[in-house]
């Protein structure tokens, strides 16, 4: 994700005086850690080994509050994908060569086949919810989801997995966990579609923001719409789509009024309605004038006349 979204940390140090000892290991999972959290709702849905022939179920739901040192290395997660949902306070987070730093409303995804760290080492009291989904078709699902390269991302929806966790309450109970699969798929599928959506509009949102700014630096420039989406690769009646929900206009529109507001500004300021007329990017200064007073309900030479001291 782009370092609008998530606070991308370029030191990992932070990670590297911390030691634990080995809670669990088995062939899918290898975990050190130290600390614990001071309260914790846990569902555990963990079955038999063989249960990882699943494609992909959820195995372990928990919200968790913490306020003294804790720390968490994962040597080995081949058939786990665990999804960290901070509700308040923050935690540093590292998969791989990646560090980050996530608060209220960020989502982490911890991913299969890395080397996964994350620490809580604040003053503030931090709460979050953990989703650990497994099964033998993560990647795949993954992939198909277009969730490959996410590592973090903003989420602001706590009410959305308070949901997920009190829905899957009822179940902790039920023998033998293969009566609940379905249920255990469905709500993984769930979550895994809820922060594809997210990604996906922010996504567009960094997108769009480029074509934005992209334009309003070239204000003076002969602009051709196809040639913007040709140069941020994408095709324009999806360009014009995203732009509009984005700001309720397409792009050709927000560029002229742009144009038309920096033009007031200019005549406001003294500028000379020839001289305007250029610096905004017209070539011919009767156009300028007729959508000028189309837009203001004035020409620019009036508006020029009215600048404030005169």
């Amino acid at each position: 994700m782009k370092d609008e979204f998530m606070k991308i940390l370029r030191d990992s140090s932070i990670f590297d005086s911390e030691k634990g000892t080995c809670w669990r290991s088995d062939p899918t999972f290898v975990g050190y850690g130290a600390g614990y959290p001071e309260q914790v709702e846990l569902l555990n849905f963990t079955g038999r080994p063989s249960d990882t022939s699943i494609p992909c179920r959820m195995e372990v739901m928990l919200h968790s509050t913490v306020q003294t040192r804790y720390y968490q290395h994962r040597t080995r997660q081949t058939q786990k994908l665990s999804v960290f949902c901070i509700c308040s306070g923050r935690m540093y987070f590292r998969s791989n060569s990646s560090v980050l730093s996530a608060e209220a409303g960020d989502c982490v995804l911890l991913k299969p086949h890395c080397r996964n760290d994350f620490l809580y080492a604040d003053e503030r009291q931090c709460s979050y919810y953990e989703f650990i989904l497994t099964g033998n078709m993560l990647d795949e699902f993954l992939r198909i989801y277009d969730l490959e390269q996410v590592f973090g991302l903003k989420l602001n929806d706590e009410k959305f997995f308070r949901k997920l966790f009190e829905r899957m309450k009822n179940l902790t109970d039920v023998k033998p966990l293969s009566a609940i699969f379905p249920e255990l798929t469905g709500v993984a599928f769930e979550l895994l579609q809820r922060i594809s959506s997210a990604v996906q509009i922010q996504a567009r949102s960094s997108y769009v923001a480029e074509i934005r700014d992209f334009l309003e630096q070239r204000i003076k420039e002969k602009i051709s719409m196809p040639e913007v989406a040709g140069r941020f690769k994408i095709d324009i009646h999806d360009m014009n789509r995203d732009f509009q929900d984005a700001f309720g206009v397409t792009p050709y529109q927000y560029l002229k009024r742009f144009r038309l507001r920096k033009a007031a500004e200019m005549l406001r300021a003294g500028m000379l309605v020839k001289e305007t007329s250029a610096a905004v990017g017209y070539r011919n200064v009767k156009t300028f004038s007729a959508e000028f007073r189309l837009f203001y309900g004035k020409s620019p030479l009036d508006c020029r006349k009215r600048r404030p001291g005169r």
